[in-house]
C-alpha cells in the first residue's frame, strides 16, 4: 500500500493543527500557560508510573528511585488531559455544571493528575499534600499495594467510571445526564474502547435524550492510534468514511488533529467551545418551545500520537506515535543506566523546577487562570459522588397491592401483575429520580401497568401505529433498548450520579452484563454448569503442559475445549516427555516433588492452575524446612473433571482411583485457581470428602504483588503450610514454632510489598523447584539410614544397646527419630546429652583422658556403622548449619569435630570447654554437654570446680538444665545434695529441686515440695529457674510438662501475690503452646490478675463485667482440650457480637500486655479437633488477629 497518498497522511496524527472550526480563542499569555499545565500534568503522569522516591528530581535520578515494578498507561494520557483541562476553560467561562468520563483503559493518571492539580485530591487525602513529601507519597502509592489503582477506581475524586472493562463510557455519561439538566458530561472515548460491542451501540444514546428534561453528553472519540499491540479500526479508516460513520449515528463530528502542541492548544480551545455553544443552543430552543426534538448533537475527534510528547524513538525503535507507548513506555529503567537517564531527560524537559518551585505546588497563578474554583472542579462535581446528593425514595405500603389468600393453594394469580402496580405507583411518587431499564422485555415480563405511570422514552421518529398500544413518548420513565449492556450502563451511570432505577430482563440474558457486575474467575463455574458429553475444562501447570494441552484441544472435535494458563514467566516443572504424561492422565502424584515414597502420606498437597501449583511447591517447601520427617503427597490436577465421579462425567475418576491418589482419611489442602466450592462442588460424593480443604478466590485484591495477592485470599504458601499444619492432629505442638515463623513471614512478605511493592528477596521462587528436590532427596536418605537400622541382626541391636524390635516399635511410634537415642544406650530423647557422649560435638579427640570410657564404648557402638551414617547422624542432631568432620584415623578410631568459623577444636580442655560455652553459636545441646564436662574432673575428689557463684551459675545457665544430673558420679551427685543441705548453696538446692521434682517426682510427693513452692514465690530465684524452665520446656515429655504445671499451678493458688505475676504470665505463654487446662481455680486467679494489673482499664461490658461469669461457664472445657477456653470464649463473643475495634488492642494488653500474644494463645493451641467444630469461628479469628499483630 503506499504509505504517502493524500488520504493517508491525512489520518496521520503529527503536524501542526487541523481542525473543523478556525477560531483562534487563545491569546499568547494564554497558550504559555496551558503549555505549563500541560507539563505539570504530563510530569505527574510520568512520576506516578516511575518513582517512588525524589519526586521533583531535586537530585539526579538514580535507580533506587524507581519503583521496583513499574504500573500503569502512558499512552493515552496526554490527550485525556489535553481535554480536561481545556473544557476547564469553559467551565470558568460558561459556569458550567460538568464531570469527566475517562474511557480508555488503565486512564487514571490523567484523572489523579487533573485532581491533584485542582488540589481537589490532597483535600481527600491530606497526607499526599501539594508539597515535596506528599507528591513523594503521590506518586509512590500509584498502582502499588495499599494505593491507587491504574483505573479510574472510586478511590479517585471525580470518577464514576472505573474503565476496568472497556466500552460503557458513553452509556455511563448518558445514565447521568437523564433528569440532570444543567449537567454536561465528557466522555472519553478510546479508539480501542470504540471497537467493543458496548461502545459501539451506546452511540444510538441520542435517541432517548430529551434537550429538555435530560442534560448534554459531549463525547470526545480520542484516536491515538494504538491499542496494546495492534492499530485501532476507526484509526486507520479514512477521514470521510469516519466522518459518515459518525454522522449516521446522529452526531456532528469535529475534528482536532495533530501534535504541534502550541497550535493544538487553539484548535481544541475552539472546537470545545463551538460545541458547548451548540449544546447551550439546542437546549435552549427546546425548552423556550417546549417541543422536544432529536438534535445532531456534537461530538470532538481528537487525533494525536499515543504517548504524545514522549521520545519518538528509544533505542532504534519508535515510542511515541506507536503501540510501545502504550503501557510503561521505558521499561529497564532500574538496569540499564542508558535508558534511565533518557527517562530523567524527558521528565525534565517539563520543567518540574519551576513549575511546581521550592514548594513542591503548582504555580498558583496557573491554577488561578485555568482551574474552576470549589465543586465546579470536575475533580469535586457533586454528581461524581452520587451517595451525597441520593435521596430516599417515596414508596407506597406494599401490603395495599398484596394477593388475597383465604386459603392457602386456593387462589392462582400473576405475581408480576401486582408487583407492576406497585412499581406503577412508585413512578408516579417519584417522577424525576426514578426510571425503568429494559432490553424490550417490560411487556413481555407482565409490566406494562407501569406505562399508566411514565410510558417509554422514544426521540425517534412516530408512526401512526403507534399510537396503538405503542407507549411511546418524549418524556417517558422507562428505557428499552435492545441492548442489555447499554440499559446497565445507564442504569449504572443514573444511580452513580444520585438516582434510582431498576433493570428488568429475562433470567437466561441476564448473564450478558455479567462482566459488568465483576471481572472474576467465575467462567469456570459457568462452563462445569454444561453437559459433560461437551465440555472439558484443562488448567495446565506450566509451559510443556500447555502445549500438550492444546494439542490435545485442537486435536478434538464436538467438545468446547476451557484451557486457563498464565501469561506471564513463572517456574516451569516438567519436560516435554513428563507433561505429555501427566496431560494425558489429567491427575497424578508428582513423585519429585513428594516424600511420602509410596506410603499412607501424613497429608496431601493438591492443586490445580499455574499460580497455585508454584504456591503449593513452596508451601511443601516451608513445611519440610520446618518439619522434614513430614511425609507429604504432592498431587497435581490437569482435567478439572477427573475430580468428579465418572458417573457424573466420562474424564471422572472411580472411587478406587480417587482414594489411591488422594486417600480416604488424610488431609487435603487444596489450591485452586478459581472459586474454591466448585471444587467441592465437584468432590462432595468422594470417599474422605469431609478432608478436603480448598484454598481459592475469595474476593480480595487490587493493586498487589503476585504473593500478595495470593495472600489477601489465602491461597499463599505460608497460609497453606499453616492450613496443612493444623489438619494434622500427629504433631500435637512439635509444629507450634514453625507455625509461628511462617505467620511472621507471611507478615513480613505483606509488609514488604506494602513498603516496596514488591516480594521479598527471601523467597527465591526462581529457586523452588532445585530447593524443594533437595529437601525430598534429604528425606530420602535419612528414611534408607531408618531402613538400614531396621534390618540391624539382633545380635548388632543386643551390642549396641538397642530394644528388641517389639520394644523399638512401641517406641519409635513412626518416627524414626525416635530411635537414634538408643545408640547412645537408651538414654530416652534424642537431645539428651549423653547423645553427645557418641559424636563428642565439643570437637576434641575421642582419646581424651577425662572420656577415655566413652571413648570405648563409642568404638564399639560404630564398628559396624559406616562413616557416611555417622556423618548423618551428627548433621540429624545439629541445630545449626552444622559444619561437622568425621573421619577415621590410623588405629581405626572415630574422630568427630565441630568447627566453629574457621578453628577446629582439637581438645577438651577446661579452658576450651569454658570458651566453647561462651560461643553463641553453639547448639544448646553442645553447651549442656560442655557444662557438663566442666565439672567433671580427672577423679572425683572434687567434684565441683570451687569458683565465685555468679561466675559459676551464669556458666550454667544455658547448659546445665538439671538432665546432666544423669552423667554425674554419686560422689558428684552426694556433694551436691551436701552442699543443697548443709551450706544452704543456691546452685545446689536448685539442682536437687530440679532433680527430685522435675525428674521423677512432679507427682506432688516430693519431700521437697513446699521447699519448691516457696522457691518458685521468691521473685529473684523464682525468675532464674523459670528462665532455665523455659528453655528446656519444648524438649520435655508431655507428661513432665504437665506435671510441671500442675506444680506451678499449685504454687500460684498457695501464694498469689503481685510478685508471682511474671511467673504466671510466663506460664500462661506456654500454656499456649502445650494445651494442658487449668484448673478453675487457677482461671479465678487469671481473672483477678488481669484487674489487679489494669485497674484503670475500662473493658466495657463486653469483657471485664461479663468475665468471670464467662470463664466459670466453660471453664471446664466439654473437650478437655483447649486452655484457657473461657479467653477463647469471651473472644469469640466479642467477634460475634461486634466489639469496637478501637478497644481491641486494650483488650490485648489487658490479657497479656501484647497482642502477639494473644494472637499466639488464641489461634496456635486450637486442636484439630476444635478447628473442625469451630471453623467459622477461626476464619473470624484469622482476620481479629491479623488486626491484632496490625495494632
Amino acid at each position: 500500500m503506499d504509505v504517502n497518498n493524500a488520504e493517508v497522511q491525512q489520518i496521520r496524527p503529527f503536524g501542526p493543527a487541523r481542525s473543523t472550526v478556525q477560531e483562534q480563542p487563545l491569546s499568547r499569555d494564554e497558550i504559555k500557560k496551558y503549555n505549563d499545565f500541560f507539563k505539570a500534568s504530563l510530569y505527574l503522569c510520568l512520576g506516578m508510573i516511575y518513582l517512588k522516591e525524589n519526586p521533583l528530581l531535586r537530585e539526579p535520578l538514580k535507580a533506587e528511585h524507581i519503583k521496583a515494578r513499574q504500573l500503569g498507561h502512558f499512552g493515552s494520557t496526554p490527550g485525556q488531559i489535553f481535554t480536561y483541562m481545556h473544557f476547564n476553560r469553559l467551565i470558568k467561562k460558561y459556569d458550567l455544571d460538568a464531570i469527566f468520563i475517562s474511557g480508555p483503559g488503565h486512564g487514571a493518571p490523567a484523572v489523579l493528575s487533573q485532581a491533584y492539580l485542582e488540589g481537589t485530591y490532597s483535600e481527600v487525602y491530606p497526607e499526599k499534600s501539594e508539597s515535596p513529601d506528599g507528591m513523594q507519597k503521590f506518586f509512590k502509592y500509584f498502582s502499588f499495594p495499599g494505593g491507587t489503582g491504574s483505573h479510574a477506581t472510586p478511590e479517585v475524586p471525580g470518577s464514576i467510571h472505573e474503565g476496568g472493562e472497556l466500552g460503557y463510557s458513553i452509556s455511563h455519561a448518558f445514565g447521568t445526564v437523564f433528569d440532570n439538566p444543567n449537567l454536561i458530561s465528557l466522555p472519553i472515548v478510546g479508539d480501542g474502547e470504540a471497537e467493543t460491542g458496548p461502545l459501539a451501540t451506546s452511540w444510538h444514546s441520542t435517541k432517548f435524550l430529551n434537550p429538555i428534561c435530560d442534560g448534554a453528553v459531549l463525547p470526545v472519540l480520542h484516536l491515538n492510534g494504538y491499542k496494546i499491540n495492534n492499530p485501532t479500526v476507526l484509526a486507520r479508516i479514512t477521514h470521510k468514511e469516519l466522518e459518515q460513520l459518525m454522522r449516521g449515528y446522529g452526531w456532528e463530528p469535529y475534528f482536532v488533529e495533530g501534535d504541534e502542541v502550541e497550535s493544538m492548544h487553539q484548535a481544541m480551545a475552539a472546537t470545545l467551545e463551538h460545541c458547548v455553544q451548540e449544546i447551550r443552543k439546542f437546549q435552549k430552543q427546546a425548552r423556550d418551545s417546549g417541543k422536544p426534538f432529536r438534535p445532531r448533537w456534537p461530538m470532538v475527534v481528537l487525533r494525536t500520537p499515543k504517548g504524545w510528547t514522549g521520545p519518538r524513538k528509544l533505542n532504534g525503535h519508535y515510542l511515541s506515535g506507536f503501540w510501545r507507548a502504550h503501557q510503561v513506555p521505558i521499561t529497564d529503567v532500574r538496569t540499564n543506566p542508558d535508558d534511565l537517564k533518557k527517562l530523567e531527560d524527558w521528565m525534565r524537559s517539563y520543567e518540574p523546577d519551576r513549575i511546581f518551585g521550592e514548594e513542591g505546588r503548582l504555580n498558583p497563578e496557573l491554577r488561578d487562570a485555568l482551574c474552576p474554583k470549589g465543586n465546579r472542579r470536575m475533580s469535586a462535581n457533586p454528581v461524581a459522588n452520587g451517595g451525597i446528593l441520593m435521596k430516599p425514595l417515596k414508596l407506597p405500603d406494599f401490603k395495599d397491592y398484596g394477593i388475597k389468600v383465604d386459603r392457602g393453594g386456593a387462589v392462582s394469580a400473576g405475581s408480576m401483575k401486582n408487583f407492576a402496580a406497585f412499581l406503577r405507583d412508585i413512578i408516579k411518587l417519584n417522577p424525576n429520580n426514578f426510571r425503568l431499564w429494559g432490553p424490550d422485555e417490560t411487556e413481555s415480563n407482565k409490566l406494562s401497568l407501569v406505562y399508566e405511570a411514565g410510558k417509554k422514552v422514544w426521540m425517534g421518529e412516530y408512526f401512526e401505529e403507534d399510537s396503538d398500544g405503542g407507549n411511546l413518548s418524549p418524556f417517558g420513565r422507562v428505557m428499552e433498548i435492545l441492548s442489555e449492556h447499554t440499559c446497565e450502563g445507564w442504569l449504572e451511570g443514573y444511580i452513580l450520579s444520585g438516582r434510582h432505577g431498576l433493570f428488568n430482563s429475562y433470567e437466561p440474558f441476564i448473564h450478558i452484563v455479567d462482566s459488568m457486575v465483576n471481572q472474576d474467575p467465575g467462567f469456570l463455574g459457568v462452563v462445569a454448569n454444561k453437559s459433560p458429553a461437551v465440555v472439558r475444562i484443562y488448567l495446565p501447570p506450566d509451559g510443556n503442559c500447555l502445549l500438550s494441552t492444546m494439542d490435545h484441544c485442537l486435536r478434538s472435535y464436538n467438545y468446547v475445549n476451557v484451557v486457563v494458563a498464565d501469561k506471564q514467566d513463572h517456574i516451569q516443572y516438567l519436560s516435554v516427555e513428563e507433561a505429555i504424561e501427566h496431560c494425558s492422565k489429567g491427575i497424578s502424584i508428582w513423585q519429585q516433588f513428594s516424600t511420602d515414597k509410596g506410603q499412607e502420606p501424613d497429608v496431601v498437597m493438591a492443586c490445580c492452575g499455574d499460580i497455585s501449583t508454584q504456591e503449593t511447591l513452596a508451601a511443601i517447601d516451608l513445611l519440610l524446612q520446618h518439619l522434614p520427617d513430614l511425609k507429604i503427597r504432592c498431587v497435581n490436577v490437569v482435567d478439572l473433571f477427573k475430580l468428579i465421579h465418572h458417573t457424573d462425567h466420562p474424564h471422572g475418576l472411580e472411587d478406587s482411583e480417587w482414594t489411591s491418589i488422594f486417600t480416604a482419611d488424610k488431609p487435603i489442602i487444596f489450591n485452586f485457581h478459581s472459586y474454591p466450592w466448585l471444587v467441592h462442588r465437584l468432590t462432595y460424593k468422594r470417599p474422605g470428602s469431609h478432608n478436603i480443604h480448598v484454598r481459592g478466590y475469595k474476593e480480595k485484591g487490587n493493586i498487589d504483588t503476585p504473593l500478595e495477592l495470593a495472600i489477601r485470599n489465602q491461597t499463599d504458601r505460608f497460609s497453606l503450610a499453616m492450613d496443612a499444619i493444623d489438619r494434622m492432629p500427629h504433631l500435637h505442638n512439635r509444629a507450634g514454632s514453625a507455625r509461628e515463623k511462617l505467620r511472621s513471614q507471611q507478615q513480613a512478605a505483606s509488609n514488604e510489598a506494602y513498603e516496596n511493592g514488591n516480594a521479598p528477596d527471601s523467597i527465591p521462587d526462581a529457586d523452588l523447584i532445585e530447593t524443594l528436590l533437595n529437601q525430598r532427596n534429604t528425606f530420602n536418605h535419612r528414611a534408607e539410614h531408618t531402613r538400614k537400622f531396621n534390618e540391624l541382626t539382633q545380635e548388632q541391636r543386643s551390642r549396641m544397646g538397642l530394644p528388641t524390635l517389639d520394644k523399638r516399635q512401641e517406641i519409635i511410634q513412626g518416627d524414626p527419630y525416635a530411635l537414634y537415642p538408643y545408640l547412645a544406650g537408651n538414654v530416652g530423647h534424642p537431645r539428651d546429652p549423653r547423645m553427645f557422649d557418641i559424636m563428642e560435638p565439643i570437637g576434641g579427640q575421642l582419646k581424651s583422658k577425662i572420656i577415655k570410657k566413652e571413648v570405648e564404648h563409642i568404638a564399639e557402638m560404630f564398628r559396624d556403622i559406616s562413616t557416611t551414617d555417622i556423618k548423618t547422624l551428627a548433621a540429624t542432631f545439629s541445630e545449626g548449619p552444622g559444619d561437622w568432620t568425621v573421619v577415621r584415623d590410623d588405629a581405626d578410631e572415630i574422630v568427630v569435630s565441630f568447627r566453629i568459623g574457621t578453628k577446629t577444636r582439637a581438645k577438651t580442655s577446661e579452658i576450651e570447654a569454658k570458651e566453647l560455652l561462651r560461643e553463641e553459636r553453639l547448639p544448646v545441646p553442645v553447651q549442656q554437654y560442655l557444662a557438663a564436662t566442666m565439672l567433671r574432673t580427672k577423679n572425683s575428689t572434687t567434684p565441683i570446680k570451687k569458683t565465685p557463684r555468679k561466675r559459676f551459675f551464669k556458666e550454667l545457665r544455658g547448659a546445665a538444665q538439671g538432665r546432666y544430673w544423669l552423667l554425674m558420679s554419686k560422689t558428684e551427685r552426694a556433694e551436691i545434695r551436701r552442699r543443697a543441705a548443709v551450706e544452704n548453696d543456691d546452685i545446689a538446692m536448685w539442682l536437687v529441686i530440679v532433680k527430685d521434682n522435675w525428674q521423677a517426682n512432679w507427682t506432688g510427693g516430693s519431700q521437697d515440695e513446699d521447699h519448691f513452692y516457696n522457691y518458685l514465690a521468691d521473685q529473684t530465684a523464682g525468675q532464674s529457674l523459670w528462665e532455665l524452665i523455659e528453655e528446656d520446656i519444648f524438649v520435655v515429655s508431655d507428661a513432665h510438662r504437665r506435671m510441671l504445671f500442675a506444680n506451678v499451678e499449685r504454687a500460684v493458688q498457695l501464694r498469689y501475690d503481685s510478685e508471682t505475676a511474671d511467673l504466671l504470665e510466663r506460664c500462661i505463654d506456654l500454656w499456649s503452646f502445650f494445651t494442658p487446662l487449668p484448673a478453675p481455680e487457677t482461671s479465678r486467679h487469671v481473672d483477678n490478675h488481669v484487674r489487679r494489673l489494669h485497674p484503670e482499664l475500662d473493658m466495657e461490658r463486653a469483657t471485664v463485667e461479663t468475665l468471670p461469669s464467662a470463664k466459670m461457664a466453660v471453664a471446664r472445657d466439654p473437650h478437655g482440650e483447649h486452655p484457657f477456653a473461657s479467653w477463647f470464649a469471651l473472644f469469640s463473643k466479642s467477634v460475634d457480637e461486634d466489639y469496637p475495634r478501637r478497644l481491641f488492642p486494650e483488650f490485648c494488653q489487658a490479657v497479656f500486655g501484647k497482642a502477639t500474644n494473644l494472637l499466639r494463645f488464641l489461634v496456635q493451641p486450637l486442636t484439630p479437633r476444635f478447628y473442625a467444630e469451630n471453623r467459622e469461628i477461626r476464619e473470624n479469628l484469622d482476620d481479629w488477629c491479623k488486626f491484632a499483630t496490625d495494632a
